[in-house]
């Protein structure tokens, strides 16, 4: 009986024990699960913080990039607006230019046809006064 209850205290004794290991295990675990979390949310703080200053910095690139498309795109309408007033002062320059070489075409041609006309003038009147001859020869010879 003696030896029952020792072993029943030295059982006993030791299932205290492994109850205190146990809790003490499990205090452990609640401890590192605690300081697990902690360390986790203060990561996603860090991360948010960081995401939220990455995305500051993208909007701000991006108004920077807006800002500097807006500026090259004004520059770029100027030029093309000055390259068309000189290509429009162009064309009326070459458009002036051609007109005065139609009108000087017009004049040449004006006196080419003119001499022409003076020559046809010339041989409708020998033509006629030959005709009129023939008539006149023909009216004499009839008449005598």
């Amino acid at each position: 009986m003696i030896e029952a209850m020792a072993r029943e205290h030295w059982t006993d004794d030791r299932m205290d024990d492994l109850a205190k290991r146990v809790d003490s295990g499990f205090t452990q675990v609640h401890e590192d699960i605690r300081e697990l979390r902690q360390e986790m949310h203060a990561q996603g703080q860090g991360l948010r913080a960081e995401t939220k200053g990455l995305g500051q910095e993208i909007r701000l690139e991006t108004r920077e990039l807006r800002e500097e498309m807006k500026e090259q795109g004004q520059e770029l309408r100027k030029e093309m607006k000055a390259r068309g007033l000189e290509l429009r002062e162009e064309m009326k320059a070459q458009g002036l230019e051609l007109r005065g070489e139609t009108r000087e075409l017009r004049e040449e041609m004006h006196k080419q046809f003119g001499a022409v006309n003076a020559r046809l003038d010339s041989l409708n009147r020998t033509l006629l006064g030959g005709f009129l001859a023939g008539i006149v020869a023909l009216l004499v010879a009839n008449l005598t």
